[in-house]
């Protein structure tokens, strides 16, 4: 059985600083039918998708541990302008998660690469939704000191339960 779900925006702790702006990020604006549960950051395990429409899974551990895996379809998406899971870069996630904070890598399996998230977890009780917004850090290898600019890249990334329209 499903029911509407409303209220006000739950707020967390910031463990890490983060800037993140309405007209970056683009999903849908629509209110959501959740099960008879309210909507929780308590459990976060399961699929996940950002506004690139990548792909996070994951799995609780033991006490604050996380961890999944990670399909991101950002070059074959910006390239081609579609995606199949075939065609997706892929990684395992490791992090953890106290109360609504979270922090994850991902390792890349195709590369020397890793991405760090660090975020929160929120609830919108007005739409009966649950996003993730973090901050992130993709950090590849450079062979040289003077190319070492090139190896760091930052971000921000907005994940949901359900699949977003992809801005690029």
């Amino acid at each position: 059985m499903f029911k509407m779900v409303q209220g006000a925006i739950g707020v967390g702790k910031m463990l890490f600083f983060s800037v993140f702006t309405a007209g970056f990020l683009r999903y849908p604006n629509v209110n959501a039918l959740v099960a008879d549960k309210p909507a929780s950051c308590d459990d976060i395990s399961g699929k996940w998708y950002n506004q690139l429409n990548s792909e996070v899974e994951f799995r609780h551990g033991n006490g604050f541990q996380l961890h999944g895996t990670y399909g991101s379809y950002v070059n074959t998406a910006q390239t081609h302008g579609n995606s199949s899971s075939a065609d997706a870069t892929r990684g395992r996630l490791i992090g953890f998660i106290k109360d609504t904070a979270l922090g994850f890598t991902v390792v890349w399996d195709t590369s020397s690469t890793m991405t760090s998230y660090t975020g929160n977890c929120y609830v919108d009780h007005e739409r009966g939704t649950v996003q993730i917004r973090a901050a992130w850090h993709l950090v590849e290898r450079q062979d040289s000191l003077a190319d070492s600019w090139k190896g760091v890249r930052s971000g921000q990334a907005v994940f949901t339960r359900q699949r977003q329209q992809a801005c690029f």
